[in-house]
């Protein structure tokens, strides 16, 4: 169903104000607790700040090289105006000017990702529209802005909540290139999975569904020009590679270690460690951080299972390209980290959008039962009935969205949740 050139301008001016909202959420208190409390594993803020230390000086507390996370983002902040390094204010300055000194190289990363992470509601927008209609996939975007497991990461200075924006752009890209051959459409494609790939290691899982996406496409159409893409896109990724990961081609490449580790610059992979204690966590941890989240996603589960029982979903609209590309997208994410011995809920921040769709695919099913069962609905006089189910669908999703919104308070004001039983 496409929209009227009327919705098309009502639907911009949502999800428009839907990026705005997001917006306010972000930064309404980025700065808080800082600098006397700041979140673990500010790396990307430690590596920004020894590139800019002055000349002589030596590594600190503050300033040290790390690669426990990609360099892409300390990079980006290098190349931005300002300084990254520590400096105090002058001696006569007000307090507030010398907490504001401690904080800047903090607030500049926290503004970097947090503007990254408003990516993610246009782009579940467009993700949706694979299968749903527009204004249901607006709903699908509000539930990625109030999600609180996106807006928790989105305001620390760590490089999960950027993740969260450049892991959508990626799969709009991606189901991009499934309609259209063109070489413009692979070199996008490429930049948007390069980001993905160097905002994060988990940004890699963008890379088989990159390749399935163009596979399906030429045994479509059989375009030889699409070869000549995917070598484009996958050359942009290398070079976004070469960018955010050199410790791994030029300083410590991946090798065995001793313990039964495999090394990734200063994180491991450790193969005795492997079993399924991560599946085990994923339901107590995602609900401790998105329960609502968690309650649409398994009722849109169960209307899927449903339909496919009693044929409403046919075998092969649910083999469509479109969902064996996604699908194959949220498989790798679950399969990997269910294995993982240690389960952290943002490992479930890029298939985000995936849970969105799921859930407004649930409550529009909520809707049809109502407008399937009132006879002025079929003759097109939409009864009371039909008004009813429209009005409880909509009313359902604005619901979520304010409860998804509730009971979380500035950057970092949440405690860390207690480990799952």
């Amino acid at each position: 169903m496409r929209p009227t050139c009327s919705d098309k301008r009502w639907i911009a001016l949502a999800i428009v104000a839907l990026v705005l909202v997001a917006f306010v959420e972000r930064f309404a208190g980025l700065g808080f607790l800082l600098p006397h409390e700041r979140e673990a594993d500010t790396a990307m803020v430690h590596v920004a700040a020894f590139h800019d230390r002055p000349a002589g000086s030596g590594m600190t507390d503050a300033a040290y090289p790390s690669t426990i996370y990609p360099l892409f983002f300390p990079r980006v902040l290098i190349a931005l105006p300002g300084s990254n390094w520590p400096q105090a204010a002058s001696a006569s300055a007000p307090l507030s000017a010398h907490l504001a000194a401690a904080s800047n190289p903090y607030m500049r990363a926290r503004r970097l990702i947090a503007l990254l992470s408003l990516l993610i509601m246009p782009c579940t927008y467009f993700l949706a529209r694979r299968w749903l209609e527009p204004w249901w996939s607006v709903l699908a975007a509000g539930l990625a802005t109030t999600s609180l497991l996106v807006l928790e990461a989105s305001d620390l200075a760590k490089p999960h909540g950027g993740l969260a924006g450049t892991n959508a752009l990626a799969l709009v890209g991606i189901l991009a290139l499934m309609r259209s051959g063109k070489l413009r459409t692979y070199a996008w494609a490429g930049i948007a999975s390069g980001l993905a790939v160097a905002s994060l290691n988990s940004g890699g899982f963008v890379l088989p569904s990159l390749a399935l996406a163009h596979w399906l496409a030429w045994r479509k159409d059989r375009d030889r020009r699409r070869w000549i893409g995917i070598a484009i896109a996958l050359a942009i990724c290398g070079v976004f590679f070469v960018i955010a990961y050199p410790y791994i081609i030029f300083v410590d490449p991946m090798q065995p270690s001793s313990n039964s580790a495999l090394n990734f610059g200063q994180q491991s992979i450790h193969w005795d460690t492997w079993g399924i204690q991560g599946f085990l966590d994923m339901t107590p941890w995602m609900w401790v951080n998105d329960p609502t989240l968690v309650v649409l996603v398994g009722l849109g589960l169960a209307v899927l299972a449903v339909g496919l029982v009693r044929g409403r979903v046919s075998r092969a609209s649910a083999l469509r390209p479109e969902n064996l590309v996604f699908g194959l997208h949220v498989a790798i994410t679950v399969v990997l980290f269910g294995l993982h011995e240690r389960f952290y809920p943002r490992y479930f921040i890029p298939i985000v959008p995936a849970f969105c769709i799921v859930g407004a695919l649930a409550l529009r099913a909520v809707c049809n039962s109502f407008t399937a069962a009132d006879s002025s609905t079929r003759r097109g006089g939409g009864g009371p009935r039909a008004r009813v189910g429209g009005s409880s669908g909509w009313g359902c999703g604005c619901v979520v969205c304010g409860l998804c919104g509730r009971g979380r308070g500035p950057a970092g004001g949440r405690r860390p949740p207690p480990p799952p039983p």
